[in-house]
């Protein structure tokens, strides 16, 4: 039985924008994991989607604005980093909150043990959370739909293994929601750009607690809940992604890439390096070297 897109959905003339795919919309159940549907929405102000009933599961992600979701007999409030789950006998309804237009991701997908993949993704059906890091997942998506839209040989294949890819990488980034753990994610993802984009500096965990407005201890308990490291293991991390990088893309002594990132000792250098990579430093160029 083939999912009825003869009639256009009310929802579709309070889009601003979109880019949407059709692959497979064939609603009965078959054992592959398959891609049905998705795409990318700017929903004006007077947005307002519910359906008692949808044939397929599906995830929705907020990139932009605010809204209101209505999930499973629950309410919530939905911003950017917001991902909610639903599938066949869900009831849902998403509504933008504000005058700025809601901007949206969405895949609609079937397969015998969906749930069960959903459920270890940490979103079962029916459930709403918060993503930790949003470009990763961001850009899952956004592939998700480019590859849907250029309609080669092969782009159900292609979306159908970008979406299972995306099920472990939403295992490792989403939080629950709510207004306590949005604020601390945004403290938390304000400390981590202001490291990224500054990783040369020799912080000090009270310095950068003050510049975030919060107290060195919670910054840290922030740290540990979100990235499951202390600050100081973030920087060294962080460092480290730097210092392969200038490996990758010029050929110095390790004492020089050192320097670079402000270690005077090669030695030290290189058991970090070690420890956080997984190799030393001269194996790791040697690898480089060794690509075409």
């Amino acid at each position: 039985m083939q999912y009825d897109m003869s009639v256009v959905p009310k929802h579709f003339a309070q889009v601003v924008s979109s880019r949407r795919f059709y692959l497979d919309l064939d609603t009965a159940e078959r054992p592959p994991f398959r891609v049905a549907l998705g795409g990318l929405e700017e929903c004006s102000p007077e947005y307002r989607c519910g359906r008692t009933e949808f044939p397929f599961y599906c995830l929705e992600l907020v990139s932009a604005g605010t809204g209101t979701l209505h999930l499973s007999g629950n309410e919530y409030d939905i911003a950017s980093g917001s991902l909610f789950a639903y599938g066949p006998g869900i009831a849902h309804q998403v509504s933008n909150a504000g005058s700025k237009t809601l901007v949206k991701y969405y895949v609609a997908f079937q397969g015998k043990d969906v749930p069960q993949r959903l459920k270890a993704a940490g979103l079962p059906p029916g459930s709403v959370a918060q993503v930790k890091s949003p470009d990763p997942v961001l850009g899952a998506f956004e592939q998700i739909v480019v590859n849907g839209c250029a309609s080669t040989p092969h782009t159900r294949e292609i979306c159908a293994n970008l979406l299972q890819a995306l099920l472990p990488i939403l295992a490792d980034n989403l939080v629950p929601l709510g207004a306590q753990v949005f604020k601390g994610l945004e403290t938390f993802r304000r400390a981590k750009q202001m490291l990224d984009e500054d990783v040369l500096r020799r912080w000090a965990l009270k310095d950068l607690a003050e510049q975030c407005g919060v107290s060195s201890a919670y910054l840290c308990r922030l740290f540990q809940r979100f990235e499951h490291k202390t600050v100081r293991q973030y920087i060294l991390a962080a460092r480290m992604r730097q210092a392969a990088r200038i490996m990758q893309e010029e050929r110095l002594l390790v004492k020089q890439v050192a320097h670079r990132v402000n270690y005077s000792d090669p030695y030290q250098f290189s058991r970090v390096f070690k420890q956080v990579m997984g190799v030393s430093p001269r194996h790791f160029m040697d690898m480089v070297r060794r690509q075409p």
